[in-house]
């Protein structure tokens, strides 16, 4: 009784608290919407500020599972056409020269794609394809990292209409407004509605960059191994600003609108050895979306000044075709990862999968089925992580070639080492574990399989005795109907016969 008490008064104090913030608040909205404009000058760049979306990379892998699929499509894309200047940069020649090779690094500049009809002109090895309405053209790579994993990187770079998208949202002011949030209200203030919307359009980018890669060329990732999700980089230059700054206090907290762009502390950023304002995020935040996105900054004055002369880094496309150029491996390398986390999914759903209670459920050749392809699948893993242990134990020799990146923050990692140290050493790490965990599944999948096949074994021959027996008890019917007429017939016949010699 004390208990149901209890519990009406807890019921009545927030009823009474649902009443009293009902209540209060259309003045509590107004009291904040008095803080709009200063929220929204806090929040908004300075005029001399220019945000520019240079560019995006996304990362398509292709595993021996779909190496056929990815010929097909280089072929109705028309990449097998013989108008290059050399053969060999052709990019089918290429792929099925693969075979030849025990270790990967090997690369080929697929060349330009441009939209049919463009006026622009991209050389000889350019291709046409129905690129994103975005997207103004894009710069396409073929990698080879190991002997089985091949990946395509495409640089997709945004049109000037498209490129300025984050920096007319962070300029538009906003007014506070309220919305029902289960038994409560939610207000959302400006930095709220700018951050929101800066997220809906990385992630309306990104989708579009999905789409044409599921469409075109599709490979691992497009066959659902993160629900449709690719790996993505984009580049963001500033006119003013300096991207992941240190948070030191001698020089204070970074501006708003830095925090809004996701680029205002250095905790997880790196930045590169020849040129330093070239900086590049690879921490995922999974509160946010789109996930596996990366963040590649940079201010615009001090990377002018770095680029090579032969670049003319004054000019947006040379500058962007040289930061291309300098990073499309490492973010094939960063790449890798997402194919980890994806495969730990995988197992872990094939392990959830394999237990009687879950099975009892299907009928057995439903699950002979789903263990056939769940082990067929791990073929892939199979060699796919053995390869990548390997060549991460070797520091992917090839990687050496790119251009070293070391922390902005080194206070965070006790040992000095560079991104490509960092990245070989994550990519050894859980390839060797999912080497492990992935025998072990397969093992029990087997064990399972075989326990599934021999036990219906069991039944079969169970029902094979059981209709065996009704054959014979058929068998013996069917004798007996058949000889009744004649037994019938001599018992007639005795029977006259005993009642005639009766009657004499």
């Amino acid at each position: 009784m004390k208990e149901l008490l209890r519990h009406i008064q807890v019921q009545k104090r927030r009823w009474a608290s649902r009443r009293t913030l009902k209540s209060q608040a259309p003045k509590l909205l107004e009291s904040m919407r008095r803080r709009d404009p200063k929220k929204n000058a806090e929040t908004t760049p300075p005029k001399n500020e220019v945000i520019d979306l240079c560019c995006a990379w996304a990362v398509e892998f292709y595993t021996p599972a779909h190496m056929s699929r990815l010929n097909e499509k280089l072929r109705e894309l028309g990449w097998d056409r013989e108008n290059y200047r050399d053969p060999k940069y052709n990019p089918i020649t290429w792929l099925n020269g693969l075979r030849r090779f025990q270790s990967g690094g090997s690369y080929v500049n697929i060349g330009f794609l441009h939209p049919p009809h463009s006026e622009s002109s991209f050389g000889i090895n350019s291709r046409e394809s129905a690129l994103p309405t975005d997207i103004e053209y894009a710069n396409a790579w073929m990698y080879s990292v190991t002997p089985s994993l091949v990946c395509i990187v495409v640089c997709f770079v945004f049109d000037e209409e498209s490129s300025g998208m984050f920096d007319r949202s962070l300029r538009s002011d906003r007014q506070t407004f309220a919305t029902k949030a289960g038994s409560g209200i939610q207000y959302h203030e400006p930095w709220k509605q700018k951050s929101d919307e800066i997220g809906i359009l990385r992630e309306r980018a990104v989708s579009e960059l999905q789409c044409w890669f599921s469409a075109n060329l599709p490979g691992l990732f497009s066959s659902g191994l993160l629900d449709g999700n690719i790996p993505t980089c984009e580049l963001v230059t500033l006119h003013e600003g300096n991207p992941f700054p240190s948070l030191t206090e001698e020089e204070g907290p970074p501006p708003e609108y830095l925090r809004l762009l996701g680029v205002s502390h250095d905790l997880e950023a790196w930045k590169s050895k020849r040129i330093p304002s070239l900086k590049f995020s690879v921490a995922q935040d999974w509160s946010k979306s789109p996930q596996h996105h990366s963040i590649l900054a940079a201010n615009v004055n001090r990377l002018t000044e770095s680029i090579p002369d032969g670049y003319s880094g004054e000019c947006r496309p040379n500058r962007i075709h040289f930061v291309d150029s300098m990073m499309w491996e490492l973010i094939a390398i960063w790449a890798v990862l997402p194919i980890f986390e994806g495969y730990s999914q995988h197992l872990s759903r094939v392990r959830s999968s394999t237990t009687l209670s879950n099975t009892t459920r299907q009928p057995p050749v439903e699950v002979l089925k789903n263990l056939g392809r769940d082990i067929s699948y791990s073929v892939d893993i199979a060699a796919v992580t053995a390869e990548l242990a390997i060549h991460a134990e070797r520091q992917f020799a090839h990687f050496h070639d790119t251009d070293p990146f070391e922390p902005c923050n080194p206070d965070i990692y006790r040992e000095k080492f560079s991104l490509n140290d960092y990245l070989s050493r994550i990519i050894g790490e859980q390839a060797s574990w999912l080497q492990e965990t992935e025998l072990s599944i397969r093992s029990h999948l087997t064990q399972y399989g075989a326990l599934i096949g021999a036990t219906e074994s069991v039944r079969v021959q169970k029902r094979v005795t059981l209709l065996t027996w009704v054959l014979v008890m058929l068998a013996l019917a069917t004798l007996v109907a058949s000889l009744l007429p004649a037994i019938v017939s001599v018992v007639l016949h005795r029977f006259l016969s005993f009642l005639g010699e009766l009657w004499l």
